[in-house]
């Protein structure tokens, strides 16, 4: 379900999307994309901002939505009322309703059945594509590129800026700031 550009090369056109079901019941699935996907801040300027008003939600929901899916598979990518409440300093912010979204750590260590388990989480999508790693900017990028961190909603704690939290190499972590790039793999509830 959907394409985007993966080996680096424009050139030759967007490749299928592959996906991971995260979730099922009856005829609808939480996935994540099998691999990161793309490399971008969570918010093109330094400044206080909450999942509900960051530029990579707006990003999701309108380029990357509008450009990886057809008219057809938009049909079943279900809007999602999301919780964004935390214990950060901000409280993470108001709820949304979101087409393409990330993961929030909670979802995450939930549906990976972290939950009182220690790090590494070796289950965890680290892997990015051709096109990822062709950003010298994307953090967690290995010599040989098989693993780099992305993005979840969820804010840090532990500054007033926010600051999600990455998924670095199987382990959770704090980024350094709200404008570092990162990978993006972009979730979603769609309909069989």
């Amino acid at each position: 379900m959907g394409t985007y550009e993966q080996d680096g090369n424009p050139g030759n056109g967007a490749k299928p999307i592959e996906w991971d079901v995260l979730y099922e019941k009856d005829d609808m699935m939480l996935v994540i994309s099998h691999l990161v996907l793309d490399c971008r801040q969570i918010n093109d300027e330094f400044t206080d901002v909450t999942w509900e008003t960051c530029t990579l939600r707006k990003w999701m929901n309108n380029d990357f939505y509008n450009s990886a899916f057809s008219e057809d598979e938009k049909n079943h990518i279900q809007l999602v009322k999301l919780s964004n409440i935390n214990d950060s300093p901000t409280g993470g912010g108001r709820d949304t309703q979101d087409r393409v979204f990330c993961l929030s750590v909670d979802e995450i260590e939930c549906l990976y059945g972290l939950i009182g388990k220690s790090s590494p989480f070796p289950d965890l999508v680290s892997e990015g594509t051709r096109y990822v790693y062709g950003y010298s900017s994307v953090y967690g990028y290995s010599a040989g590129g098989d693993h780099c961190n992305w993005w979840t909603r969820t804010e840090g704690q532990w500054e007033k800026n926010y600051v999600p939290i990455d998924v670095f190499h199987g382990a959770i972590g704090f980024p350094e700031q709200v404008t570092d790039f990162y990978g993006i793999c972009p979730a979603m509830l769609i309909t069989k």
